[in-house]
């Protein structure tokens, strides 16, 4: 890349009046690895351009890149990811007010970006009340491709529109902006596991670019978790009793259980969002009532059957249950309740995600807030040593027959499928959209109609009593 200055014959009798011309340059995507990355001026003469004398900057120029951080579940079937970007006031300056396009690219793994679709056809979020659909498998899901958590003031923001069964970008339009940071989460889905390759990470392009697709900002070739072999779960969209800030209210976390792998499911903790915890709301101070077993205690599904160990709730921010491995069995649904202490609204998460992590070893005791990345890359390094012929692995896919593809990954079917080897230690967390203050869920509302149509019903054998009644009399 190089700009020209040509210099008339004026400039070059008055040598001052070359001083401090502003040269407007495009950078690169990114500086390129190994180079100097400095700015070099070189003087050439009029007639034949010889070189005349040249100068350089002593400082290295850096290209820095877009800040942003991707978030999602390196496993098979419908996930959520969640997104955070950065407007800068640098940005703003050269958008000058006009809108923008933002875009989510998936690169994959050495060029091989099969399997991953952003469910992009979904459309925009639909407001209330028909913002929920149920599905075939009776579960309510959110109607939409992408959700907005923590948005700018005035910022509107809508999602270019694809064909089923979906794209390997999803753009979104973007006006009224401002500087600072945005978060939202938006659907897609993943039907192969590593592609041909075995790697520790993927990779994803996030660009930022004005009305004449000129880029603004970027972050090229962003290194995040590779995919994983299935763990054989899949949860389902979170359910809540109560939303009301300050007071009490119970949880309901479900999840399938897809594969033989899921039979080797250990644990799972259940992560607070920022402000709610169950600190007067503990499962354990339930003990000693009416309700003396756990399966009582966290009326767990399916009923009467004891496929949880034990529970803990020690700490105020997570809820953990142990599996009893010997009684899960593939293809069932299995859910579970923990009271929750909710906020109040001064107090509400910015984001509120509801991270939930399943493992299959004993990870109570190393679950923490930071992502579990880490651990997996290395368990991933192990599972390359013990199985050499995986590093040329075909593209193993799976068959999902159900387009109710569900906001936090529920709703996977499986008709066909090559399960890969199960990592030793493996730690995988989903991220389940939370809940408005004084959001009500649906199937709330339906318990509602449901209790006032019993109710009614009951008022019409009673009136019919008092009619006959009467004409007895």
């Amino acid at each position: 890349m190089a700009a020209v200055l040509t210099l008339t014959r004026v400039v070059l009798v008055e040598g001052a009046a070359i001083r401090d011309v502003p040269l407007v340059v495009r950078n690169p995507p990114r500086a390129s690895d190994g180079s100097r990355n400095q700015w070099l001026a070189i003087g050439r003469g009029s007639k034949k351009g010889e070189e005349l004398g040249w100068g350089e900057h002593s400082q290295d120029y850096v290209v820095v890149s877009m800040s942003v951080n991707l978030q999602y579940t390196p496993q098979r079937g419908n996930i959520t990811m969640v997104a955070t970007f950065e407007i800068t006031p640098r940005a703003l300056g050269i958008l000058t007010g006009a809108g923008a396009a933002l875009e989510i690219k998936y690169l994959g793994i050495g060029g091989d970006d099969s399997g991953v679709f952003f469910q992009c056809y979904q459309g925009d979020p639909v407001a209330p009340p028909n913002d929920w659909v149920m599905g075939e498998d009776m579960t309510w899901r959110r109607v939409g491709a992408w959700f907005p958590l923590q948005m700018l003031p005035g910022l509107t923001m809508t999602m270019q529109p694809c064909e089923a069964p979906g794209a390997k970008a999803v753009s979104f339009n973007l006006a009224g902006l401002s500087a600072g940071q945005v978060t939202f989460a938006v659907r897609l889905l993943q039907d192969s596991w590593l592609g041909r390759t075995l790697a520790d990470s993927v990779s994803w392009d996030i660009t930022l670019r004005d009305e004449a697709n000129f880029i603004v900002d970027m972050f090229p070739e962003l290194k995040q978790s590779a995919w994983l072999p299935s763990l054989g779960v899949q949860p389902l969209p979170l359910v809540w009793t109560a939303s009301f800030p300050g007071e009490r209210a119970t949880i309901i976390v479900a999840f399938d259980l897809l594969n033989e792998n899921g039979l080797e499911l250990h644990t799972i903790c259940v992560r607070f969002p920022s402000g709610f915890n169950h600190s007067r709301a503990k499962v354990s101070k339930l003990f000693g009532g009416e309700k003396e077993s756990i399966l009582e205690v966290l009326d767990s599904m399916p009923r009467d059957w004891p496929w949880v160990r034990s529970f803990d709730d020690t700490l105020s921010d997570r809820f953990c249950i142990q599996a009893n491995t010997t009684n899960l069995t593939v293809g069932l649904e299995y859910s579970f309740t923990f009271g929750i202490l909710v906020p109040k609204e001064s107090r509400w998460p910015a984001t509120n995600i509801w991270p939930i992590d399943f493992c299959n070893h004993a990870c109570l005791a190393n679950v923490n807030a930071s992502s579990s990345d880490a651990a997996n890359s290395s368990a991933l390094r192990r599972l390359a040593e013990v199985n050499p012929d995986l590093s040329n692995a075909s593209d193993n896919s799976v068959v999902n027959t159900s387009n109710d593809t569900g906001a936090d990954g529920a709703g996977q079917k499986e008709t066909t499928m090559v399960l890969q080897p199960l990592i030793e230690d493996m730690t995988i967390t989903y991220f389940l959209l939370g809940f408005k203050p004084n959001e009500v869920h649906p199937s709330q509302v339906m318990e509602k109609v449901n209790i006032a149509h019993r109710s009614g019903n009951m008022l019409g054998v009673c009136l019919s009593v008092a009619i006959v009644l009467a004409v007895h009399l």
